[in-house]
């Protein structure tokens, strides 16, 4: 980030506190909903835990779910189980995965995708000297270690 530059996102960083909590709340449903729909992690644990994810509307609604542990995401990928259940995209799309250094036992695993290795591949090639334009769009598959 430019230093001279007091944002790193103007757009999002000098919206007004309703417009801000709007797009928290549309963020909330987007990603709750698309958890629901794409994560077999997810999808198995609202339905075991009689969670409806079209009720979660808030960020105040989040406070009522229950925090997935670290051993609980350790559970849910190899060697535990075949494949990685919090893997919300295609193989097809993973651009990298990532580990937790482990320190408190297993590594967690987290995937980046889309728009996000792009950025990762635009990054290493500006760290080694060279310019890059990445176009396209994606977001980034993350796993929340409580």
């Amino acid at each position: 980030m430019d230093s001279s530059k007091p944002y790193f996102n103007p757009e999002i960083e000098t919206l007004d506190r309703g417009e801000l909590d709007a797009l928290i709340e549309e963020r909330v449903r987007y990603t709750v909903k698309y958890s629901a729909e794409n994560s077999p992690f997810y999808r198995k644990w609202f339905k075991s835990h009689g969670v409806d994810p079209a009720e979660i509307k808030t960020h105040e609604d989040l406070l009522y779910l229950p925090v997935i542990s670290g051993r609980t995401i350790q559970e849910n990928q190899p060697p535990e189980t075949r494949d990685f259940m919090f893997r919300s995209v295609g193989w097809e799309d993973v651009f990298t995965i990532h580990e937790t250094s482990g320190t408190s036992g297993t590594p967690k695993s987290f995937f980046l995708h889309g728009k996000t290795g792009n950025a990762m591949r635009k990054n290493t090639l500006a760290f080694s000297g060279h310019r890059a334009s990445v176009r396209g769009t994606g977001s980034l598959s993350v796993l929340l270690m409580g």
